[in-house]
């Protein structure tokens, strides 16, 4: 065991394992099982199972144990397909069948070459295909790889700007999913298929094979941002969803007496109170907005609103303020996080949530929670 090769990098890719292993189990879980984190565990396991077809070699264990070389499946060929099934979900995409068995495909294709080869080279000590053949087709296989991946990361992006095209305008109806990390983690993965085109160009100039070693440790790294940003995300959009329906269920309970507000309002300021009664939870809000659907100039719907004293970003904020004040005092919502809270109240991030709410309530929204749950405790 002396001529194991335990080093810093091995240690790097160890750890990364560990952790792809936990989560992906964790997210498995019962009470945390939903297809969207079924996906997303696909992804973690893919990203996991490719670095353990690698970790003898890393460690030294395939020159003790030569049988383990026989060993492999092509689990590159599941991290994107996986991803691609997760971000489908994610932007309430329907995942076809079809699409499902074209994409994972080429992983069983190649699966079973590999088996085929494991069960030659053990029994009949590799007689039953040329090596020249297997060679040819491993390089193949690599390249195919590359180009399977780069197709794969472009039809994701193109879907989200699609997504993000489709959902330009505010709608109550619908939570509009957050896109940018998963752009973020797309330009990674795009870096990753670029570096490893490097080192294959690399590798047929007779350089050193262990370039690898990055390309294991970014996998790595990539495990632990899909893992935490991910999982993090995808939990948020489903409590803001949930949110969002039970505010529903209570505007269509006042909505009549909202339509009568409406019908009965004779100037435009009860008109511009009636819109942002409605529409305040649209993060992207503003005064150009609110005086376009009112049918009157920017300059006219200002002068109207400061003969009330008003400015219409504090008198925007009272509203979006009053329902998380609501939220944070109703049971119903306590098992939401605060951040879902505040997003779904209206405010574009959980900066401009809290400081809004502390310049008028002169408390953070978690320090008012605690508040209210111990005047309940006392009660």
């Amino acid at each position: 065991m002396s001529s194991l090769n335990f080093n810093i990098f091995n240690i790097i890719i160890l750890a990364g394992i560990i952790q792809g292993l936990i989560f992906g189990f964790f997210l498995l879980a019962p009470k945390r099982y939903s297809k969207g984190n079924l996906y997303l565990a696909m992804t973690v396991f893919s990203l996991t199972l490719n670095n353990i077809m690698y970790l003898p070699f890393t460690l030294g264990f395939d020159k003790i144990y030569p049988a383990l070389d026989a060993i492999y499946l092509p689990f590159e060929l599941l991290i994107i397909p996986s991803f691609f099934f997760f971000v489908n979900h994610y932007l309430d995409y329907r995942n076809e069948r079809k699409t499902k068995l074209l994409l994972l495909f080429p992983f069983l294709f190649y699966s079973l070459f590999y088996i085929f080869d494991t069960f030659n080279l053990l029994v009949f000590n590799g007689n039953l295909m040329p090596k020249n053949f297997k060679n040819n087709f491993i390089d193949f296989e690599e390249f195919f790889t590359l180009s399977y991946s780069f197709v794969l990361i472009f039809l994701i992006l193109r879907k989200i700007k699609i997504y993000e095209k489709e959902n330009s305008i505010y709608a109550i109806e619908k939570v509009k999913a957050k896109t940018k990390w998963l752009k973020d983690i797309l330009f990674l993965g795009y870096v990753i298929c670029l570096f490893w085109l490097g080192i294959i160009v690399s590798i047929g100039k007779n350089f050193s094979t262990d370039l690898y070693y990055i390309l294991w440790i970014c996998i790595s790294f990539l495990i632990y941002w899909i893992s935490y940003t991910a999982s993090s995300n995808y939990a948020l959009l489903i409590e803001r969803k949930n949110i969002r329906n039970e505010i529903l269920l209570g505007n269509q309970k006042t909505e009549s007496k909202q339509k009568k507000h409406l019908d009965d309002g004779n100037t435009i300021f009860s008109q511009f109170e009636s819109y942002i009664q409605k529409s305040y939870t649209n993060p992207n809000l503003s005064i150009d907005i609110t005086s376009k659907e009112l049918g009157i100039s920017n300059n006219y719907l200002s002068q109207i609103i400061s003969q009330k004293s008003i400015k219409f970003n504090s008198y925007l904020n009272s509203f979006r303020i009053e329902a998380a004040k609501k939220m944070l005092n109703d049971k119903a919502f306590s098992k939401y996080t605060i951040v879902a809270i505040g997003l779904e109240a209206g405010f574009n991030s959980k900066a401009s949530f809290y400081r809004a709410f502390k310049a008028q309530t002169g408390t953070t929204p978690l320090e008012y929670r605690k508040s209210t749950e111990e005047q309940v405790s006392f009660s």
